[in-house]
């Protein structure tokens, strides 16, 4: 993070908190004299202090969340950060685990309708404003903010699942409702889909599933982590026989975060036996998984999910 030019610096650590009041050091290449003065976005910071001949001591003024250059000035002279300093509002993840349109068996058109109530006084973006790589901070704006007091429906984004990062001071005045519904048929109002940031288990299970041949299955497991492969097995639940075993992955994928996917199992449920425990597992990561039955006959569709 250096600025070739008469007055370069570098700054550690490169991001804190909206809230401000974070200690942020520069490393400044030449010699520092007088009173130095150092501001993010323009806004005075709240504490200079010159640590010895190369090196200042700054604490953060309060920001909204945005990727900002540091300007440091002294001695007549002034210059900006190379490199963007990033504010960083607390977020949670959130997992829709069906956000797609797609066609499916029997005549369907599947599509997924997202949509957010916002009960608070501000607006709240469901995404950070600014975008980050390998561990930099750069300028944007997110495309998915919800009005105060009013709705947002999210559009899809071609993907299998979504994954949103609403701020966690006003998660809860977020209210969302997430329906997939079957676009060719026009009397279906769908079937509502939770969503979740449950990835605390290395393992998940869902006992007591039904098996029925009018209906079809598909497991989607979802993970966050090591991108280790996923194994699903399906045991007879009354005997407790391993009837089934599936396995997906390893998915490694070069990024400075965990690694997410979701992997679908077709067709679990055909074995012989009443009823089946379904155990879904990855080491050294974090899985969740959702089973849909669909109706052959009415294209209605199941939700069983671990709770």
């Amino acid at each position: 993070m250096m600025l070739l030019a008469a007055l370069a610096f570098a700054f550690f650590p490169n991001s804190g908190s909206i809230a401000g009041g974070d200690t942020i050091q520069l490393t400044v290449q030449q010699a520092i004299v007088g009173t130095p003065e150092v501001s993010f976005d323009g806004i005075p910071a709240t504490r200079v202090t010159v640590v010895d001949a190369h090196t200042i001591a700054t604490v953060t003024p309060p920001h909204s969340e945005a990727a900002v250059i540091i300007r440091l000035r002294m001695n007549g002279e002034s210059a900006d950060s190379f490199a963007y300093f990033g504010y960083i509002r607390e977020r949670e993840e959130l997992l829709i685990p069906i956000a797609t349109e797609t066609a499916g068996g029997y005549g369907t058109r599947w599509t997924t309708d997202i949509a957010v109530y916002n009960d608070s006084d501000e607006s709240v973006s469901l995404t950070p404003n600014y975008t980050s790589s390998l561990g930099a901070f750069f300028p944007g704006t997110s495309d998915l903010v919800v009005p105060a007091h009013g709705v947002f429906k999210v559009p899809l984004r071609g993907t299998p699942e979504m994954y949103l990062v609403p701020p966690i001071d006003v998660r809860d005045k977020l209210h969302f409702n997430v329906r997939v519904r079957n676009a060719a048929d026009p009397n279906d109002l769908g079937t509502e889909i939770p969503i979740t940031e449950n990835f605390r288990n290395e393992r998940v299970v869902l006992p007591d599933v039904p098996v029925n041949s009018l209906f079809r299955s598909a497991l989607r497991a979802y993970s966050i982590g090591s991108g280790e492969s996923i194994v699903v097995r399906v045991f007879d639940e009354a005997t407790g026989t391993l009837l089934l075993e599936r396995e997906s992955g390893p998915h490694f994928f070069p990024t400075d975060s965990a690694t997410r996917f979701s992997y679908p199992f077709f067709d679990i449920l055909n074995v012989a036996a009443d009823r089946v425990r379904i155990e879904v597992e990855q080491k050294q990561g974090h899985v969740w998984a959702m089973l849909t039955l669909t109706d052959n006959a009415t294209q209605r569709i199941t939700v069983i999910t671990s709770q």
